[in-house]
């Protein structure tokens, strides 16, 4: 298990903020080099937001959906002012568990100044919990 963190800065090292992006502070993909493994992943982790807000309203009505939808990362589902405080680290976070050791590739995609920017990296996981990346 790991959690696959991404932070966006100036050169001065002083974080960017991250402004909503679909919804959420980003949005990251992983790919295994021999395309066996790949994922969409979002900072509250790969779940079914469908289903489960399809779930918190047979439990919940509206309120549960609501409820359902702030758990699952959605920005728009929590008060503006606590949205825009998430974002200003600068840091994304996305939980994952590598299936397998190998040589994976990540992209991860945030919002910033009203741009969609898009960072490629490359991990290696190996078969103890080391993991390096480039």
């Amino acid at each position: 298990p790991a959690v696959l963190k991404a932070r966006v800065t100036r050169s001065d090292g002083s974080p960017v903020l991250l402004e909503p992006y679909l919804r959420m502070l980003g949005h990251a993909a992983v790919m295994r080099d021999d395309g066996t493994v790949f994922a969409h992943l979002h900072p509250a982790g790969s779940l079914s937001m469908a289903s489960a807000r399809v779930f918190a309203t047979k439990l919940g009505g509206e309120a549960g959906a609501r409820a359902a939808d702030a758990n699952c990362g959605d920005l728009e589902a929590i008060p503006p002012t606590m949205a825009a405080e998430l974002g200003r680290s600068g840091e994304v976070g996305f939980p994952w568990v590598f299936p397998q050791p190998g040589r994976y590739f990540v992209w991860v995609q945030v919002r910033t100044g009203g741009r969609i920017r898009t960072a490629p990296f490359e991990v290696t996981v190996g078969r103890s919990t080391d993991i390096t990346t480039n």
